[in-house]
């Protein structure tokens, strides 16, 4: 499996700094990793239970390659918040990174059960499905998201690829 894949595709499929407004994001928008953990520990230190500051803080650490850590993150918002969909598919990426597959489908499964509209559960089940060859699977979930959004990105360019893979160069 190319996890290096899940990490090019930063948007929609990997950890990345929160949209949300939170005074350490800018930092982590900025690839400032040092400066950035060091806001989100101190926010954490102030209250445990800020959302924001976890997840950033996990992404921090995914974007750096500390995936256990970035996990352990995660884990510790969905203690807070056990439906959070953006510790959800951040707990699957890291799973994935830690080739620990089966728990990261399952974590996907939960996030869709939560919200069965959740673009990016559904673009990161769709890329592992792909990325495991079960094309027949993936395929139908871009096409799902296709339906949601017309224009994402992710899902235009994984059916392309697929119908590249089967020699389809007038449909992709």
């Amino acid at each position: 499996m190319r996890v290096a894949l899940f990490f090019l595709l930063l948007g929609a499929t990997a950890p990345s700094a929160p949209k949300a407004d939170h005074p350490c994001h800018p930092l982590a928008r900025a690839s400032k990793w040092a400066e950035a953990a060091r806001c989100y520990t101190s926010a954490l230190e102030k209250n445990a239970g800020d959302l924001e500051a976890r997840n950033g803080l996990a992404a921090v650490y995914a974007q750096q390659s500390q995936f256990k850590e970035s996990l352990a993150q995660f884990e510790l918002a969905l203690k807070v918040k056990a439906d959070d969909g953006v510790a959800l598919n951040g707990k699957a990426m890291m799973l994935l990174a830690l080739k620990r597959v089966d728990e990261a489908f399952v974590t996907l499964e939960k996030a869709l059960e939560i919200d069965p509209d959740n673009l990016q559960a559904l673009s990161n089940l769709a890329l592992i499905n792909h990325e495991s060859g079960h094309d027949e699977i993936a395929a139908p979930l871009w096409k799902r998201i296709l339906e949601i959004d017309p224009n994402d990105v992710d899902a235009l360019l994984g059916l392309g690829a697929l119908r590249m893979e089967k020699g389809d160069v007038d449909g992709a």
